[in-house]
């Protein structure tokens, strides 16, 4: 998809602020209170959006694996244990999770 670009309503609303401001009917105060971000964390916002416009509005982090994430097997050995086990007794979220903490403890601590 190139030339296209996912944002969310947050980039958005952030968008159209910083053209109000980049258009000069609103100032850089102003900005920063409506986004509810400091006067300094506004300037780098907006320098950003000068210099690569809606893109440099994107999260930098976005489509980006967690470091805290789990690997791939273990969630798929974790899944596989639940529907084994647990799933016949339709358990839910939290108690699934505290029975299969009890199983996979001693591997990973």
């Amino acid at each position: 998809m190139k030339g296209h670009l996912l944002i969310s309503r947050k980039e958005l609303y952030r968008k159209t602020v910083l053209e109000l401001g980049k258009s000069k009917r609103i100032t850089l105060v102003e900005a920063s209170a409506r986004l509810c971000l400091g006067y300094r964390q506004t300037l780098r916002v907006y320098g950003r959006f000068v210099t690569e416009g809606d893109s440099g509005l994107i999260h930098r982090r976005r489509g980006v694996i967690s470091n805290r994430s789990y690997s791939a097997s273990f969630r798929e050995r974790v899944l596989q244990c639940y529907r084994k086990y647990y799933k016949p007794h339709d358990l839910g979220p939290t108690l699934a999770a505290e029975k299969l903490a009890g199983e996979f403890w001693g591997q990973y601590t």
